[in-house]
């Protein structure tokens, strides 16, 4: 009996059929991240356009005006999701769709974001050499990999929401946490900023040698909270990157929080020198009109930072029926899943 992965892939396969030429990138990115679609597929579900026809989800995304793709990167996940064959197969969709991709690499073998940084078990016993290492090698093989599958390789995210840093250690010797981490009066994380720096430079390295015209971004929560954003600009200071993107999940009352955002992003500009991506951006979309409202702010406003290169939402594809996850921008009727009206700025 085949797992829900290699259902998903077999329903891939067709999609991997032919080459095809890589996608121009935008000047401004209107990306979507749809790195649950395979496994949404694989539990049965397909997604219908607004006439009702049955619609390949990224297709169905660039139709309504997304130009871009983000998709994130496991090392060795539990069940075989966002790596190996899984990552390939979304990557030649984006490529079949004509939209470039971004590369979100965890650096984990699961979610890694400001709650939990921690090491893929398999780099476990590795000193900090063995570190510098194994992420060069493990940033190259997947950059060579999604490349070959036709996608172009656009922006390579080196890290996910690293304000506490990453690859977290007890020993500070092989540590990139930014600060000390406790939980209940423990250590989880002993702080190492020269690690963090050496850590990403690593992975820059990497994305560098493989991949020269991709953009390489350093990303962090709270694009709403300066203060926070400092924090990771001072500590990569000395890193090799070329963009800094954020995350924004606004709370219901939403227009100071984008405003800050915009602020912030002018701000990166002015005193860090950096170009900036909103990398993810997510609100309760059910009912849709506030988040409509926020997206066409959202969008107004980074583009008026000359200095922004673009806004992606955080798994539109997805919808509360499923897990009960509130920020996706879709609705599903038993198995038929539609996009809300919640993403109809990314049309104009």
């Amino acid at each position: 009996m085949k797992t829900p992965l290699e259902k998903a892939l077999v329903a891939a396969a067709v999609l991997l059929a032919s080459p095809c030429a890589r996608p121009a990138v935008p000047v401004f990115a209107k990306g979507a991240d749809l790195s649950w679609t395979t496994e949404l597929e694989a539990r049965g579900y397909v997604w219908r356009n607004k006439a009702g026809k049955t619609t390949e989800c990224f297709a169905l995304m660039k139709s309504l005006g997304f130009n871009a793709v983000r998709l994130r990167v496991w090392v060795d996940p539990k069940d075989g999701w966002n790596a190996g064959r899984d990552l390939e197969a979304k990557a030649h969709r984006a490529a079949k769709s004509r939209m470039p991709v971004m590369l979100d690499f965890h650096y984990s073998d699961s979610w890694a974001d400001p709650g939990k940084q921690f090491k893929p078990a398999r780099w476990s016993g590795l000193d900090r050499p063995g570190l510098v290492a194994a992420i060069g090698e493990h940033t190259a093989s997947v950059v060579k990999a999604v490349r070959a599958t036709g996608a172009e390789v656009a922006w390579v995210q080196i890290g996910n929401e690293v304000r506490p840093g990453l690859l977290w250690d007890k020993d500070a010797s092989k540590s990139g946490a930014l600060r000390d981490v406790m939980v209940d009066r423990r250590l989880v994380a002993a702080k190492n900023h020269d690690n963090f720096a050496a850590f990403l430079n690593a992975a820059a390295a990497a994305v560098r040698k493989t991949c020269p015209r991709a953009k390489i971004v350093v990303h962090c929560d709270h694009g709403d909270r300066w203060d926070d954003l400092k924090g990771v600009l001072e500590a990569a200071k000395n890193v090799d990157y070329d963009i800094f993107g954020v995350s924004l999940y606004p709370p219901a009352d939403w227009g100071p929080s984008i405003a800050a955002c915009a602020a912030n992003l002018a701000r990166v500009a002015s005193e860090y020198r950096k170009p900036t991506l909103v990398c993810e951006f997510g609100m309760p979309t059910h009912p849709f009109d506030s988040a409509r409202d926020a997206v066409a702010e959202l969008l107004k406003a980074a583009r008026k930072v000359k200095s922004c290169r673009g806004v992606f939402y955080w798994e539109p594809e997805s919808f509360p029926e499923d897990r009960g996850y509130k920020m996706g921008a879709s609705t599903a009727e038993g198995r038929f899943v539609t996009p809300t009206p919640a993403l109809a700025p990314f049309s104009r």
